[in-house]
């Protein structure tokens, strides 16, 4: 997120599993402190900036859409998944299942509860 915003750059190929030592450019000078997602709220008061997942942001009053600094850009790599075993996969629970979870009654959902947290990845 910080490098599509141009706030540092990555070693390249590094994508999802960077980590600070993959940091090759920070003309900010910014000071990354790793802290556990459950201290993130208490961090807040100790820190410039943090980057945090919305349903984390949500409690403390905080969302994407009007808080946020910066966001990531559209992509599905953190959407949460359906996923089944190999032997009941093609089942017909399974494959109701995420019609279902998929459908225009659960984006709806999410819309009129969760506009400002949750963006929908299908």
């Amino acid at each position: 997120m910080m490098e599509q915003n141009g706030l540092i750059k990555l070693k390249e190929g590094v994508g999802y599993n960077a980590t600070q030592a993959d940091i090759i450019e920070n003309k900010k000078k910014f000071v990354f402190k790793e802290v556990d997602l459950l201290m993130l709220a208490r961090s807040l008061d100790d820190v410039d900036m943090a980057a945090m997942y919305p349903a984390y942001a949500k409690p403390l009053g905080l969302t994407p859409k009007k808080d946020a600094l910066i966001t990531e850009k559209d992509d599905a790599h953190f959407a949460i998944n359906l996923v089944a075993r190999k032997d009941n996969a093609n089942s017909d629970a399974i494959q109701k299942l995420a019609k279902h979870m998929t459908g225009p009654e659960v984006r709806k959902f999410f819309e009129d509860h969760y506009k400002d947290s949750v963006v929908p990845a299908f």
